[in-house]
């Protein structure tokens, strides 16, 4: 997988995921979302990944409820769009 970061004028992080997103990918993808300025928000666009496990998504799911984050998430297909709502819903241990 690859990742695109780009600042935009309006105060934006935009990031685009390109290739798979696997374990390995979200694994990359925490590591950038720890590391960001979360006083701008961030977008993540998986609009040209041809290929999601529904576990790494599982993974991902977490970090869209951390207080003080304003993370929007873009390009999935519907049935992804449900299965990251129904994994962001689950309570954590």
């Amino acid at each position: 997988m690859t990742i695109d970061v780009r600042h935009g004028r309006c105060g934006r992080v935009f990031v685009t995921l390109y290739g798979s997103f696997d374990a390995q990918a979200v694994d990359r993808l925490h590591s950038l979302l720890a590391a960001a300025d979360w006083a701008r928000p961030v977008i993540i666009d998986f609009e040209a990944i041809r290929f999601i496990e529904p576990l790494a998504l599982a993974a991902l799911a977490g970090e869209a409820h951390v207080p003080g984050r304003r993370l929007t998430i873009t390009g999935l297909s519907q049935r992804n769009q449900r299965l990251f709502s129904d994994f962001a819903r689950q309570p954590r241990n």
